[in-house]
């Protein structure tokens, strides 16, 4: 959070909005748990890339309010920051609600995969008889536990989250991690930078390649 006046006003916008969220939703934590509130200091403190909370690996931050789940040993998780700070749905799964006020997800499923070679064997068996979603992330630091891709990072338990409570019970998401480092993802050779996985022979990446050559629909006039 950033810091705040005599009267306990935070001058990040942001931060003001989500205060009462937060406090809401850990006031429906598990008995135990604790929440610790860091102040990253006076507007012109945060504006500087090079402050401590930008640049430390224990906190990597890059937008205010953040809040994340502190796992111990330096390894942090489950993050949201900025407008997903107010979710109340977000905020439950964050402080492990036992009854979040969503409700329970629903029982889709989640495959886990780390090469090309098994995204293009599963899409082949794939007969559209279920709703199918690929999501390609990032892997994780090994010194904070947290994804190295600051975008992923903020993105995941959003995407994760919103696909358990509004896929249907059938659908199945393949989440596929792209490189455990960044240096592994910027190098050329990367196997998902690659023609084998680009061009693949198979029937979906020729609907695709079709959908991007075509002119996009306009609107008709009445």
């Amino acid at each position: 959070m950033s810091d705040a006046n005599e009267n306990g006003k935070y001058w990040c916008p942001d931060c003001e909005q989500a205060k009462k969220p937060v406090m809401d939703a850990f006031l429906r934590a598990p008995r135990g748990s604790q929440l610790v509130e860091i102040r990253v200091g006076p507007r012109s403190y945060w504006k500087d890339d090079t402050n401590e909370f930008r640049q430390s690996e224990l906190f990597y931050l890059d937008f205010i309010p953040t809040l994340m789940r502190y796992e111990g040993g330096g390894n942090s998780s489950t993050m949201l920051s900025e407008s997903f700070c107010t979710d109340t749905a977000l905020l439950d799964y964050v402080f492990r609600v036992k009854r979040p006020l969503a409700g329970e997800p629903n029982k889709n499923k989640v495959l886990t995969m780390h090469s090309p070679g098994e995204v293009i064997n599963y899409l082949g068996t794939y007969n559209s008889s279920y709703p199918l979603f690929l999501f390609f992330v990032a892997g994780y630091h090994e010194f904070n536990g947290r994804m190295w891709c600051p975008y992923c990072d903020r993105a995941d338990v959003v995407v994760m989250h919103y696909y358990n409570y509004t896929a249907p019970d059938n659908a199945i998401m393949v989440r596929v991690t792209v490189a455990d480092t960044y240096k592994q993802w910027k190098k050329p050779m990367n196997p998902f930078k690659l023609r084998e996985f680009q061009d693949g022979d198979y029937s979906e990446t020729e609907k695709l390649q079709t959908f991007f050559t075509n002119k996009p629909r306009t609107a008709q006039a009445n």
